[in-house]
């Protein structure tokens, strides 16, 4: 098991991002407000409510996301399954 350095000095921020959306996936998407979210955010995670609940095979969903990533916007994937 690694250990930690302990010749390293804590370091504390004193800032945090604040512009850190959350966007829940639901079967009545509303695409204006993940728009929205993903224009006003430095970060997005979008969470799914189940596995294969995102609606990928839908292209304005996959262009927005992508459209993020090229603006270097940190987009996290998440959904409820364990």
């Amino acid at each position: 098991m690694a250990q930690p350095d302990k010749s390293e000095t804590l370091k504390i921020a004193n800032h945090l991002e604040s512009r850190i959306g959350f966007f829940l996936v639901t079967p009545f998407l509303h695409y204006e407000s993940l728009e929205y979210l993903l224009q006003v955010s430095k970060a997005v995670v979008i969470s799914g409510y189940g596995r294969g609940s995102l609606p990928t095979s839908e292209k304005r969903f996959v262009h927005m996301i992508s459209q993020a990533l090229e603006k270097s916007i940190i987009v996290v994937i998440s959904n409820q399954c364990q």
